[in-house]
């Protein structure tokens, strides 16, 4: 995977992002295009990250990068809401 990234990365991170912006807008139809795009973003880039770069077993990362994503829409609603 890593020759991919260094070659041509854009292919892999639009279409990680996509899928998991689809995911989460099922989940958090409430949420702004725009905090959903974010947050598939950091996802992709985290997840990309720890493929490359283990730091934990795969559920333990997985659990982790499950609660990230679910902080960042809980933190953007208090920031769409004006909630600061």
């Amino acid at each position: 995977m890593l020759p991919c990234l260094t070659a041509r990365a854009d292919p892999i991170f639009d279409a990680g992002q996509y899928l998991v912006r689809e995911w989460m807008g099922t989940r958090h139809p409430e949420q702004h295009t725009e905090t959903l795009a974010m947050a598939a973003d950091i996802v992709v880039r985290m997840t990309i990250s720890h493929l490359v770069l283990p730091a934990a077993e795969p559920r333990i990362t997985a659990r982790r990068l499950a609660a990230a994503a679910l902080k960042l829409l809980q933190q953007q609603k208090h920031v769409d809401g004006d909630i600061r």
